[in-house]
């Protein structure tokens, strides 16, 4: 999707703010050519409302969740921004925003007033900023999948689909074996002649060792 060209970029700079939607795209520089773009952020009146946060960190957050809103409000999808990203703490800023109703803007501020928020319950438990912006990395750390976790994932996945086709066809074959045998039976109960009845013990004998070779 062409909205998935606007790359989150978190931990930029504060004046970052100023972002440029070319057609349905966002990035952070103008756009090439003679493409016409508009200005979103920085002195533009799509942030006019929102109140600068003394807290660097809390402001930080505010400015990437505004920029994971733009996306969204573009058109993408949690999970594509999802597996577009390697960073722990940058997937949980794009759950925490796709989670959350409401403008770019108002995101922004309500994600900023949270991140004050929990800054000044912990100074209130005596913990320094830093010991709550190492608390909220290592839950975040925590929280998210690794690469290799999700491989694992998947391959225990495709084990356990592999494993449930082949009882399935096992079950089918067995149970065509049994319906032949069967068959065979009645048709020996019947009689015939000589070569008829050793016809139909040949094909007792192939059919009983397929259902041995399939363990049935």
């Amino acid at each position: 999707m062409a909205a998935l060209a606007f790359t989150l970029t978190l931990g930029t700079a504060a004046h970052a703010q100023k972002m440029y939607r070319c057609g349905n795209a966002y990035q952070d520089r103008p756009c090439e050519g003679n493409q016409v773009g508009k200005v979103i952020g920085g002195g533009g009146a799509s942030s006019s409302s929102v109140q600068p946060v003394a807290d660097a960190y809390c402001a930080q957050r505010g400015i990437d969740s505004q920029k994971i809103s733009w996306s969204r409000e573009g058109g993408a999808l949690q999970e594509q921004l999802l597996a577009k990203s390697r960073k722990a703490a940058e997937r949980q800023l794009i759950e925490d925003v796709y989670a959350r109703r409401g403008s770019a803007p108002e995101v922004r501020a309500s994600i900023e007033a949270d991140c004050i928020a929990e800054k000044e319950k912990a100074a209130r438990l005596g913990m320094s900023p830093d010991a709550v912006n190492a608390r909220r990395s290592s839950a975040a750390n925590a929280s998210a999948p690794s690469p290799e976790s999700d491989i694992r994932t998947v391959d225990a996945s495709r084990a356990r689909e592999r494993a449930a086709s082949e009882a399935n066809f096992k079950k089918e074959s067995c149970s065509n074996f049994k319906t032949e045998l069967e068959n065979i039976a009645s048709r020996q109960r019947a009689g015939g002649t000589g070569d008829v009845m050793e016809y139909l013990n040949q094909q007792r004998r192939d059919i009983e060792s397929k259902v041995r070779q399939t363990g049935c």
